[in-house]
């Protein structure tokens, strides 16, 4: 892959389509790109590490609570690790991604809690 000449502060990277939505609407200067779903985490997370290996990467998982295993939230931290970046998932007691969140608590919380919520995974 070639280098981009543009290399982005942030680059969000999440499972869902309506979650980059959600994300896009108050990270209006940030990349946002969609894994379409945890599984792939990985893959599309180190394509964009190798061609802006500088660039702050944050997963923004799931939070598949109330499952047998929370995936979503498993898969965020194995890929933050694996590209030393960052990773979040929704606060909640309940199954949600950001966009379940931002529909029930609004856009001002759910950026307060993006920005409380980054972490930044033990290697």
């Amino acid at each position: 892959m070639q280098k981009s000449s543009y290399i982005p502060y942030e680059i969000f990277i999440y499972e869902g389509l309506a979650t980059g939505i959600s994300i896009a609407e108050f990270k209006q200067q940030s990349v946002v790109i969609s894994a379409i779903e945890a599984g792939n985490l990985i893959h599309v997370a180190n394509s964009i590490r190798e061609i802006n290996p500088t660039s702050k990467i944050i997963i923004a998982g799931d939070n598949d609570i109330g499952n047998d295993k929370n995936t979503g939230k498993e898969k965020a931290i194995e890929t933050a690790q694996a590209i030393n970046g960052y990773y979040l998932i929704p606060d909640t007691d309940f199954k949600a991604d950001w966009d379940d969140f931002r529909q029930q608590f609004g856009l001002e919380k759910t950026l307060a809690s993006f920005n409380a919520n980054l972490i930044k995974p033990e290697l």
